[in-house]
């Protein structure tokens, strides 16, 4: 499965060789920077509960998909599309659960949409809508969308940068990275 952790900007290099010390089987997948922090790619077989021990990180997450972004209207249609038909989102949830040992009759949930860029065609709230009613198909409208205080928190990042990756072309420009907070 593919996680990142976020750190503090200037942490980053110091959370891949933490990363790569404890669990030498995992694969780096680059680093993305920005002004407030640092998003580090890795992908593991291992159980993702292992991964909430690393110090350096402020936040893991699953990464859940990603689509190319050409600042075009259609950017929104495949956005929706793809946060619909995420194959590991039922993983990302089950390891939820196991985190937090919650069950819930009506999961609530709400979108947290982050750019660094200035996409002209539409606006990072528009991405956070498409991405909602992504989700309500998904769960045939049983899931609840709130403001605060959710039981899931997704991330879309809409990001126009090319992160440095050991593993080159593993996430090609722009990308938008759905996550499981």
């Amino acid at each position: 499965m593919k996680y990142y952790i976020t750190t503090f900007p200037g942490v980053e290099g110091i959370a891949e060789d933490e990363i790569s010390s404890k669990w030498p089987s995992v694969k780096l997948g680059g680093i993305l920077k920005s002004k407030n922090n640092s998003l580090v790619f890795f992908e593991s077989k291992d159980d993702g509960i292992n991964f909430l021990n690393i110090k350096t990180a402020e936040d893991l997450y699953v990464f859940l998909g990603e689509v190319k972004l050409f600042n075009h209207i259609n950017d929104l249609k495949e956005i929706k599309k793809t946060i619909r038909e995420a194959k590991n989102f039922e993983l990302a949830l089950a390891l939820h659960r196991r985190i937090y040992k919650k069950n819930f009759k009506v999961a609530t949930f709400r979108v947290v949409a982050q750019s660094n860029s200035d996409y002209k065609n539409y606006r990072r709230v528009d991405a956070q809508k498409v991405a909602e009613s992504g989700i309500n198909e998904r769960y045939n409208h049983r899931w609840r969308i709130v403001e605060d205080d959710s039981h899931i928190e997704i991330w879309l990042h809409l990001l126009n940068r090319i992160p440095r990756s050991s593993a080159p072309g593993l996430h090609p420009e722009p990308m938008v990275y759905w996550n499981h907070g």
